[in-house]
């Protein structure tokens, strides 16, 4: 896995211009659950219409977005450091957020282009989601070995409850969903049901 450019959102805003490199995008309904795609746009393709498609019209979304021509990659904050106010004061007004999140289909030499890793410490919604996900016919596992999310600054576990879940999509998942509406849709309730 390669470092991050930039070891916070702190530093990135002093090099990255908003609404020109990267944007900030926030709808707050009310409730108890948000849900985050801190790596969405050109950086995790896929994660803010999965996210979007999952808080539908009804849950609190917030979406952080590389919209840079090529280079977005260079935007990526790892979860635990990822103190963007804007997040910050989101997270802090839900009891419990999905952050959605991408990764490669190649992991420790194995490609997997199917499995959502569910990470985050929210034990019992995590394997709901995990449940879930398997009932609308998808693959899913708790994430065991890495991309975990079980930092208690990481950006899903930082809503009130201090327990969250992160979905670790694999890039040919992505894909597939975001070339099938339906799909998508299926996809977003299996999360949706999991982690209500």
């Amino acid at each position: 896995m390669m470092a991050d450019t930039y070891p916070d959102f702190l530093v990135l805003q002093q090099h990255e211009r908003e609404d020109v490199d990267y944007r900030i995008v926030v709808y707050e309904r009310g409730g108890s659950l948000g849900v985050m795609a801190p790596h969405g746009g050109g950086i995790e393709t896929g994660t803010s219409q999965v996210a979007s498609a999952i808080a539908g019209r009804e849950v609190s979304l917030y979406l952080f977005e590389g919209i840079k021509l090529d280079g977005n990659a260079k935007l990526h904050v790892t979860s635990k450091n990822f103190d963007e106010p804007q997040a910050l004061a989101f997270a802090g007004q839900v009891d419990r957020i999905v952050a959605v999140h991408g990764r490669k289909d190649l992991q420790r030499g194995r490609i997997d282009g199917a499995t959502t890793w569910v990470g985050g410490l929210d034990l019992a919604r995590k394997q709901a989601v995990v449940d879930a996900l398997r009932q609308g016919g998808f693959e899913a596992t708790i994430a065991t070995k890495t991309l975990k999310g079980l930092e208690p600054e990481n950006i899903c576990n930082r809503g009130r409850s201090g327990a969250g879940v992160q979905l670790e999509m694999p890039l040919t998942l992505r894909q597939s969903l975001l070339g099938d509406d339906g799909l998508l849709t299926r996809y977003a309730a299996a999360v949706r049901l999991g982690s209500a």
